[in-house]
């Protein structure tokens, strides 16, 4: 490896891939003992990252936290942050909110609560809210129009302000998973 740089891509031969994008790292199956890996400088748009996870090139890690204030303590219910907050900041789903909470609320009201005595009720209305498949609920609706999906965009973009919104609602989901 001799002349590769910190954010070098190094890629096994014979892969098919002329050039990518650096901070990328491919490992082969023997490791540099088994027939060597090259060192791709030159950056290349055109290896998507589903194209990386076929080539087995692997993301290094990055600590990238959401921005939440550490002190946040939510000042209303999961609902109503989902109805308002969310339902503002995530405009995919907004229509289909109403729908969302009435669903949310029949799974948790058809829920045994002292199975999961760990978690405030709010915490299990944010997890039912993001596994929920809202299309099972309501006619017209495409399961693509989730809420974990919109969610999940939302936290890919990064975007302080639409984060900011989710604030309430992410204090509640991601309190539960760390429980």
């Amino acid at each position: 490896m001799e002349g590769a740089e910190v954010g070098d891509l190094l890629l096994e031969p014979g892969l098919g891939v002329e050039a990518s994008e650096p901070g990328w790292v491919a490992v082969a199956a023997g490791g540099n003992e088994a027939g060597g890996v090259a060192v791709v400088t030159t950056a290349c748009a055109d290896l998507s990252r589903s194209r990386r996870h076929g080539f087995n090139i692997a993301e290094q890690p990055r600590y990238r936290p959401l921005g939440l204030s550490p002190g946040f303590v939510p000042h209303k219910s999961c609902l109503d942050f989902v109805r308002d907050e969310c339902a503002d900041a995530l405009a995919t789903i907004r229509q289909h909110v109403p729908a969302l909470i009435y669903a949310a609320q029949q799974v948790v009201s058809s829920l045994d609560l002292d199975l999961v005595r760990e978690l405030d009720p709010q915490m299990v209305v944010a997890m039912v809210c993001y596994t929920l498949d809202v299309s099972q609920y309501a006619i017209g609706i495409s399961a693509d129009a989730n809420f974990y999906q919109a969610i999940n965009r939302a936290l890919k973009q990064r975007d302080p302000e639409v984060l900011l919104q989710l604030a309430g609602y992410l204090y509640y989901l991601l309190s539960a998973l760390d429980r």
